[in-house]
């Protein structure tokens, strides 16, 4: 017997239907629209609250890193336009002996993670980056300790300027990233909060942070300097923003899964 295309074509779709569950294929969220336009516009409006109280912003965490370390704050220039205000405090250089200690632990070090293989990958990854640069630093300060061009007011300046940018886009970033999970209002406010706990959340780790990066730079010195920064500045604050999305993500589709009306086929 010949059957038209079309009527085995939905033959085929209707066995699909009936035989594929539903967490394998097949299915799209429906989105609320309103719903997603809305909380991409709050992120927006949020990062620009920011961006317009830079000032505000990185003197509230000047003053309570002040609070926390006993030191003065002071003011500086964003672009020569924008005042920002950081801790008034002076770091030291590192002696000759400590130097090179410093880079034989390192040397040491690069040549052990490359023989020990029990440890994994990421944490290699991570220590062979982390030792790399203290090599690097400490060979620079060996030789030209004394040229170098940064103080502890030049670092202060860079570190609220990228601590301020981070706290400014981090609603706008997670506002797109989980405005498609809208399938119902209810998640909309689930969103919110969330967006609202990484930012509470980036403040007071960002304080915190700018506090023992001020001890380590005064009473360690100077080649701490780029470890701290490469290591546990940025990089850091997308590690730990990934990370909270990525579980925020597993408990959301967790009761999205469950709820199968918020799926729709796409046949």
């Amino acid at each position: 017997m010949v059957f038209p295309l079309g009527s085995l074509e939905s033959s085929k779709k209707a066995d699909l239907h009936e035989t594929i569950s539903y967490a394998r294929y097949g299915k799209i969220l429906s989105i609320n629209r309103t719903f997603f336009f809305f909380q991409v516009f709050i992120g927006i409006v949020l990062t620009l609250i920011f961006l317009i109280n830079i000032e505000e912003l990185s003197k509230l965490i000047a003053q309570i890193t002040s609070y926390i370390l006993n030191r003065d704050i002071k003011e500086g220039l964003l672009f020569e336009v924008v005042r920002i205000y950081i801790v008034k405090d002076m770091g030291r250089f590192p002696s000759f002996y400590e130097t090179l200690l410093l880079l034989i632990i390192s040397i040491l070090m690069l040549i052990f993670m490359k023989f020990f293989e029990r440890i994994s990958k990421p944490l290699k990854i991570y220590l062979n980056y982390f030792f790399f640069i203290l090599f690097i630093s400490s060979l620079y300060f060996i030789f030209f300790a004394y040229s170098f061009p940064y103080t502890l007011d030049d670092f202060s300046q860079l570190y609220m300027v990228v601590q301020v940018g981070i706290l400014s886009f981090i609603s706008s970033l997670l506002s797109v990233a989980t405005a498609p999970l809208i399938v119902k209002p209810i998640i909309l406010l689930y969103n919110l909060i969330f967006i609202f706990f990484v930012l509470i959340y980036s403040l007071i780790f960002g304080i915190v942070r700018y506090s023992i990066f001020l001890f380590i730079l005064k009473n360690y010195s100077f080649l701490w300097m780029a470890n701290l920064f490469f290591n546990l500045g940025p990089l850091l604050d997308m590690i730990y923003i990934s990370g909270f999305y990525s579980f925020y993500l597993s408990l959301i589709s967790i009761y999205i899964n469950k709820r199968l009306r918020c799926w729709r086929w796409l046949f």
